[in-house]
């Protein structure tokens, strides 16, 4: 199948070509309809009006991109990925911004890449991620990495699941921030995140499972950067970060 160019001749990847990716091929999304895809996410109203229109996530995604809602399209195909192609989208995105990055951020963006390849195991990213501030996309790419780890190992799948689209959409635009070089990762990070430990228990006792809280989760968020004021600055920092994602979603 031959690409297909969706974003503007404005809009250039991290090496300077035109922007290009293919169909996303079956399997890429775990979700296939937008409306399940978004139901977490706070569309823009010109966005919704689209929605309105196309119910398939790819058509919705297309149409994301072809008028210009990068912010959007990030979000929703974050969401829509699986889990293991959204890692991997978190992780080259961090890995593409490796020069702007700290050493414990350039070593959770290894573990990331890692993650994607199966070659680490959860406690090699628990130690990475216990170096980190959670203020750059490396770590948060590792700790997408860890909660698809935690949910496919238990069956308290979809609480766990809920977490890993908000780690790559942070990720993802934490990286596109620092490449437009509207974000730099402070120094000494005031407050530190702490990533809440999803508790353990017995599948042969599933009476036992203890409640995770609800309001714990909903606070864990990356840092909100605005990766410039005008959106047209906006989506040319997404833009290459959003076909990347596309390209992962096309194999």
């Amino acid at each position: 199948m031959q690409p297909v160019t969706f974003f503007g001749p404005e809009y250039q990847g991290l090496d300077g070509r035109p922007l290009e990716f293919r169909e996303p091929v079956p399997g890429s999304f775990s979700k296939q309809d937008a409306l399940e895809a978004v139901e977490q996410v706070d569309l823009e109203p010109e966005s919704r009006e689209m929605l309105a229109k196309e119910p398939s996530t790819s058509g919705f995604l297309k149409q994301l991109i072809q008028n210009d809602q990068f912010i959007d399209a990030v979000a929703l195909l974050a969401y829509a990925l699986t889990d293991e192609k959204a890692v991997r989208w978190a992780a080259e995105a961090a890995k593409a911004v490796n020069d702007f990055l700290p050493p414990e951020e350039v070593s959770a963006t290894a573990s990331a890449v890692a993650a994607s390849d199966g070659s680490i195991t959860r406690e090699e990213l628990e130690q990475t991620l216990s170096e980190t501030h959670f203020q750059g996309p490396g770590a948060w790419a590792a700790q997408a990495a860890l909660w698809a780890l935690q949910a496919r190992d238990k069956s308290d799948e979809q609480r766990v699941a809920e977490l890993i689209p908000k780690a790559v959409e942070g990720a993802v635009r934490l990286a596109a921030a620092l490449q437009a070089e509207s974000y730099t990762i402070p120094e000494v990070p005031v407050p530190e995140l702490t990533m809440p430990d999803i508790p353990q228990y017995s599948i042969e006792q599933p009476e036992l499972i203890p409640e995770v809280d609800e309001q714990m989760l909903a606070d864990v968020v990356p840092p909100q950067v605005d990766v410039e004021t005008d959106p047209e600055a906006v989506n040319r920092a997404l833009a290459p970060f959003l076909d990347m994602g596309m390209q992962i979603a096309a194999v």
